[in-house]
């Protein structure tokens, strides 16, 4: 999880900031010495620090960059970049190329992993540069589930609309089944990722959706805008609402069933 060379000096750290007492210091030292864990996972098992906030200390001990996952959407073409058997054994995560399309940023568990950089660096062919983010395991292991295999079922669906809208211009609407299978696509993997709630949120130019797990909401995907009225009808079908009506708030509700 989070390792440091010298662990006293993240516990001086956050002792110095008021994030432990010296007690609990004294207590996880102890029980440091039983486990053989790094100081911060030991904190945290402890329950006397979150994951987040280990993380930014050691960030800011190390004067490296921290991110809050639950925040970001990984560009699906950077995810293909990087086998998720890789990403998973190293505990990373590709997040998104600079805007000169020259660096590649990567959401790491742990610093300074030389030798990992350099097998990544061999992956995307040495011509990115990298720069390592620091993020807690529980986040890079919980948006790695979410994104591997989401990312490329959605993909699959949304290339066959947009092939369908190159090669029949003429179409003013589109063919219906793609967009039942993207809506479907989505209610399905939000079952299985165990949300509470899916939230469609159009913006000026696109939807964002976003799924409520334990509590926080994470982004999962941003779409075009022009996707969302097929979506919205569709949904709105699903859970026998008035396709018609849209000033009126609506209420509904869908069944779904899982097979496997």
């Amino acid at each position: 999880m989070w390792s440091t060379a010298d662990k006293n000096s993240l516990g001086d750290w956050m002792l110095a900031k008021g994030m432990i007492t010296a007690d609990q210091l004294d207590i996880a030292l102890i029980e440091q010495r039983k486990s053989q864990l790094p100081l911060g996972q030991q904190l945290v098992r402890l329950h006397f620090v979150t994951d987040a906030m280990v993380r930014d200390v050691l960030a800011q001990q190390h004067a490296q960059e921290s991110i809050d996952l639950s925040q970001v959407i990984p560009d699906p073409e950077v995810l293909a970049l990087v086998p998720e058997a890789f990403a998973r054994q190293h505990r990373l995560l590709p997040l998104d190329l600079s805007a000169d399309k020259k660096a590649l940023r990567v959401a790491m568990a742990a610093m300074n992993q030389i030798a990992v950089l350099d097998q990544l660096r061999y992956l995307v062919k040495g011509e990115l540069q990298l720069k390592p983010v620091l993020a807690t395991e529980a986040q890079i292991e919980q948006t790695l589930d979410k994104c591997y295999g989401h990312h490329l079922s959605l993909d699959e669906i949304l290339h066959e609309i947009e092939h369908e809208a190159a090669s029949t211009p003429h179409v003013s609407q589109p063919d219906v089944r793609p967009v039942i299978r993207l809506v479907n696509a989505v209610l399905i993997d939000a079952v299985k990722q165990g949300a509470s709630d899916i939230h469609f949120e159009p913006e000026q130019a696109f939807l964002r959706i976003r799924y409520r797990i334990d509590g926080v909401l994470w982004q999962i995907r941003s779409l075009h805008d022009h996707y969302w009225p097929a979506m919205c009808v569709r949904l709105k079908i699903l859970a026998g609402m008035d396709i018609a009506e849209q000033r009126t708030p609506q209420d509904g509700r869908v069944n779904l069933f899982l097979c496997g």
